[in-house]
Parts: structure tokens; C-alpha cells; sequence
């Protein structure tokens, strides 16, 4: 537990020379109520003085006292526990505010597969680091509800989505950049184009939710296992496994369909050796968005 004087590690952020005491005293007061909000979760000095110290610097020296009144301790406090990954943290952002998320998403008319997706990618956004930038959760800076910081970050990504539809590759498209041009294939191309198009998309439906979801990040949003197992709460090398587990569920569904539509064990046997081959060339070209015109 911090501390209920945080001041001399603030003193050292702000790099500043007050004595106002209403300040130190407005700090003690936020501290200690944020504290008593949420008292499973743990914080260094060092570490509310830094969120703290953020915030603050926000407006004028000659403000912070007033400032300081004026922020919401205990939502601050939870967005710092979040940011340092504080397990009784992550356990009060699905209790309370995953919520907000499944409000913000009401908004707007969504599949239960868009809604299960962007409310992974909301978790992802607002809670998981990337190389250098620390997670988006730490620049909330209690000035306006925390409720409703996330409830905008969802929104956004909503609406984000909606824009970015238009940009998917077209499914037909897909045997054309998956089935390369070598003699061997040409056939294939030419007659079972269709097939191998419409198994493709088929199979990708056929899966199970969090198969789709996980795919989705992979391939749509070049998510990598680490950062994925980050935001699923497991360890990498589960989320490899899980990958693993949903590429292979693909392949077995799309064996499926063309099995009960091709009576020629040779053509099967090309079309899967296509599939195996080119399985994540067919994910990509099936899942992922091209790149916004510049």
C-alpha cells in the first residue's frame, strides 16, 4: 500500500519550489480517498506521484492546488493500477467498466462477432503496452470520468471500424493473390476458383468465437502472440497454442466443405496442399484491410 503522503516523490516530478500547503494538503486528502475507494489495489509512491505529476502539469503552477481539488482521485488511482497491470486492477476494469464498453457499443448496430471483437480490441487499446509506448490506459488523467474516458475509446474504435469496412480485400479476390500462378495450379485456378473461395470465407465462419476473434487480431490488426497473450491475461506460450489451435481448425473446416463437394481425390488433395501451403496468405487476404488511401 502507498503511502498516504506521496509529496516528497511529487516534489521531485514536478521539479517546482511550492509551499502552498493547500496543495500537499489537497494531494494527502485525494490520495487517501482514492485509497480508501480501492483498497486491494497497491501503489508505489512513486508510481501515483508520476500519474499525479501528469495530471497537474496540465495547467499552471499557480492552478495545481485548485487542480488538485478538482481531480478524481479514485478513478486515477484505478487507471494507475491498470497501467501497472494490478491484477485487483484489471479485476475492477471487468467489473465496472467493461460494462461501459457494452453501453458505448449499443450505439451502434453491430454482429455479436463485432461486438465480442471490439470489445477485445477496447481492452487492447486502453490496457497493452507496445515497444516504447506505455499503455493508453496511463493518460487518463482523472479529469472527467474514467467511466467515460473508456466509453469513448470504445465509440471510436466503433466508428473506426465502420469506416475502415470499405477497405476489406474482397473475398472473391482471394484465390487470385493465394493460389499462385505456377502450371501445377493454373487448373485449379481456372475451375475451382469459386470453391476455394467460397470454403475460405465458410470455414473462417464455422469457427468457434474466440478462434474468429483471435484470428481477426492476428491477421486484420497484425497483433503478435505476445501482445496478444497480454491481453487475454496468458502466457505466450498458450496464446501460441490457441493461435495454433484456430489455424488448425481452419484447415480441418475448410477440408470439410470441399470434401463434400469433390468426388476426385487428386483435386482435393491439390486444393489442401494449397491451403496448407498458403494458410496464412489465404487469412491475410480474407481478414486483413488494405491501407487507407494517403
Amino acid at each position: 500500500m502507498a503511502n498516504t503522503d506521496p509529496g516528497q516523490a511529487l516534489r521531485a516530478r514536478l521539479g517546482e519550489d511550492v509551499d502552498d500547503p493547500t496543495l500537499w494538503d489537497a494531494v494527502e486528502n485525494l490520495t487517501r480517498e482514492a485509497q480508501a475507494t480501492h483498497p486491494k489495489i497497491a501503489l508505489a509512491d512513486e508510481v501515483w506521484a508520476e500519474h499525479l505529476a501528469r495530471a497537474l502539469r496540465r495547467v499552471e503552477p499557480s492552478s495545481w492546488p485548485t487542480c488538485a481539488t478538482e481531480l478524481r482521485g479514485a478513478d486515477l488511482w484505478l487507471a494507475c493500477g491498470l497501467s501497472i497491470g494490478d491484477k485487483h486492477a484489471l479485476e475492477q476494469f471487468e467489473h465496472t467498466l467493461m460494462p461501459q464498453v457494452d453501453r458505448a457499443l449499443r450505439r451502434f448496430c453491430l454482429g455479436e462477432d463485432e461486438r465480442t471483437d471490439l470489445r477485445q480490441r477496447t481492452r487492447i487499446r486502453l490496457l497493452v503496452a507496445t515497444p516504447g509506448t506505455p499503455p493508453r490506459i496511463s493518460q487518463y488523467t482523472g479529469r472527467g470520468s474514467l467511466a467515460g474516458w473508456v466509453r469513448t475509446t470504445a465509440g471510436r474504435l466503433a466508428l473506426n471500424l465502420r469506416r475502415d469496412e470499405p477497405q476489406h480485400a474482397a473475398i472473391d479476390a482471394a484465390p487470385e493473390l493465394v493460389m499462385q500462378s505456377t502450371p501445377e495450379l493454373a487448373r485449379i485456378r481456372r475451375e475451382r476458383r469459386s470453391l476455394f473461395s467460397s470454403a475460405l470465407t465458410d470455414a473462417f465462419a464455422a469457427l468457434a468465437r474466440r478462434d474468429r476473434t483471435l484470428l481477426r487480431l492476428r491477421y486484420a490488426d497484425e497483433m503478435t502472440a505476445v501482445t496478444l497473450a497480454r491481453a487475454y491475461g496468458v502466457h505466450e506460450s498458450t496464446m501460441s497454442r490457441w493461435l495454433a489451435s484456430a489455424r488448425a481448425s481452419m484447415v480441418d473446416r475448410f477440408r470439410q466443405i470441399i470434401s463434400a463437394q469433390l468426388t476426385d481425390s487428386t483435386e482435393l488433395a491439390e486444393l489442401m496442399q494449397v491451403m496448407h501451403s498458403q494458410l496464412d496468405a489465404s487469412l491475410n487476404t480474407l481478414l486483413a484491410t488494405t491501407s487507407p488511401p494517403s
